[in-house]
């Protein structure tokens, strides 16, 4: 065995617990708002069919706390959107130890996609992937991610494997083909948005292929129609489920609906044709303006909200007509709708930071009603409970890492002496990636509310292709 294959498995094992970091300072992985839900749908189902209870079955059933779900066996209102199986991915978490297998999976998966990226500029040495990845999680949010209960890390994984499927399918042996299709598929699975991402780029890739000189490739087309057709077949059998247990089918949030009514454009319709266009949102004209889409589709409070106070049946006319209802928007202005997708799409990509990885305190009380005892006793005791956590830091940091890294394209783009020393894969591969990247917050910009972390998610690809730059340089003068 040669010495570089010894070093491989203790290098791997330090690389993945490097990128949960943040984790194991805080003392517990981060927790977010939808984290719960995630988990408490995942963890109904199993109980419905295994009649086997969990911590969150006995926390919802037991406690004084009064945990109010949208999403219900007992009242067969059950959501779409919030993946049952990233909720599994969770629950094994969960049911191994406190949640931690989660995100030491989750890092494993970004190490993976890390040494097949880095393998197209030839082998990688143990100590590539070991510097690119400590960098990574020095220089951008991605050890923060990784550590993060929640799916928004595949979405980087994504774009990293669609770019690397596009550019490098010729000189890629199958097993490495397979384990992107893999990759692709299990973030196809885990969150909608990953799926809209990939059918995206999809037609993309068939548009520039069929209008360019640039040659079809059947491999890539098959791994982006394995990962669609995991990502429908995913919902559908979720849905076919839910209808075959509880005689009704899973209601979609209306997501579209109240981008829309807080966009403006939603409300200057449903004011011009109501009550005689008979939508269901007509109902909550009295609400309008909508301020935040995320009052209207999740506040309690009856002046704010409208999904979450509607009836289950409601709730289902509300999600079945948000695609009619678009059309409809569309069709009464179709530039005042461009332009607010437009302006929408540029907020979010001004959007940098990590605000949701501290300050838990301010919103104790709703993890005090979401979470079971003893993860609230350990979020207690985190140090994101305060402003311990450095996620300031980190975000300076991940800005320098980032605008060094575009600095570093840019030239290789347009400096000549610097442009003959990367190869033309390695810039269709940076294309495409910002492609991915862009694309990424058009759509959650236009069909979500604007976050930071749609934005954070992703953008560590930007250092890691200034490192591959770097890494082709130093290649070249050795």
């Amino acid at each position: 065995m040669s010495q570089n294959k010894m070093f491989i498995i203790p290098v791997w094992c330090v690389l993945v617990f490097c990128l949960i970091w943040p984790a194991l300072y805080n003392h517990q992985p981060f927790f977010f708002a939808d984290t719960s839900a995630y988990l408490r749908g995942a963890d109904a189902g199993i109980a419905k069919l295994t009649h086997h209870t969990s911590r969150w079955t006995q926390s919802t059933e037991n406690d004084d706390r009064k945990v109010e779900s949208l999403s219900s066996t007992k009242d067969r209102a059950v959501l779409l959107g919030r993946s049952v199986y990233y909720g599994i991915l969770l629950c094994l978490g969960d049911w191994l130890y406190n949640l931690w297998p989660t995100i030491l999976l989750q890092a494993l998966c970004v190490l993976l996609a890390l040494s097949l990226t880095l393998s197209q500029s030839g082998k990688p040495q143990p100590t590539t992937l070991a510097t690119a990845t400590l960098v990574l999680c020095l220089f951008s949010p991605l050890a923060f991610y990784a550590s993060y209960l929640m799916p928004d890390i595949f979405t980087g994984i994504a774009i990293l494997g669609m770019g690397n499927l596009i550019i490098y399918h010729l000189h890629m042996t199958r097993a490495h083909a397979a384990t992107w299709a893999m990759l692709l598929c299990i973030s196809a699975l885990f969150h909608s948005s990953n799926l809209l991402l990939l059918i995206t780029m999809a037609v993309a890739y068939a548009a520039v292929t069929a209008f360019t000189d640039r040659r079809f490739s059947k491999t890539v087309i098959a791994a982006f129609l394995l990962a669609i057709m995991c990502g429908v077949a995913g919902e559908a059998l979720f849905s076919f489920g839910v209808k075959a247990v509880l005689k009704s089918d899973p209601i979609r949030p209306p997501f579209i609906t109240a981008r829309l009514l807080e966009e403006g454009t939603g409300a200057d319709y449903l004011r011009a044709t109501c009550p005689q266009s008979g939508f269901e949102v007509c109902h909550f004209i009295d609400h309008l303006p909508v301020s935040n889409s995320d009052d209207f589709l999740w506040s309690q409070d009856p002046k704010l909200g409208g999904f979450a106070i509607a009836s289950p049946e409601a709730r289902h006319r509300l999600g079945d007509e948000q695609y009619r209802f678009a059309i409809a928007v569309f069709q009464h202005a179709p530039w005042a709708q461009i332009k607010a997708s437009l302006k929408d799409a540029g907020k979010q990509l001004a959007m940098f930071g990590l605000s949701e990885f501290s300050g838990f305190r301010q919103t104790a009380a709703f993890y005090n009603d979401h979470l079971p005892a003893d993860y609230m006793n350990q979020l207690r005791q985190s140090a994101a409970w305060g402003q311990n956590v450095s996620s300031q830091i980190v975000t300076y940091a991940s800005g320098v890492g980032a605008l060094a890294a575009l600095c570093l394209i840019a030239a290789a783009f347009f400096y000549p002496a610097l442009r003959k020393q990367i190869s033309p894969d390695l810039r269709a591969l940076i294309i495409v990636c910002a492609a991915g990247l862009l694309t990424n917050d058009v759509l959650c910009g236009a069909l979500s509310t604007p976050h930071e972390r749609y934005q954070m998610r992703a953008i560590w690809i930007i250092p890691l292709l200034g490192l591959m730059i770097l890494d082709k340089i130093r290649r070249k003068q050795v």
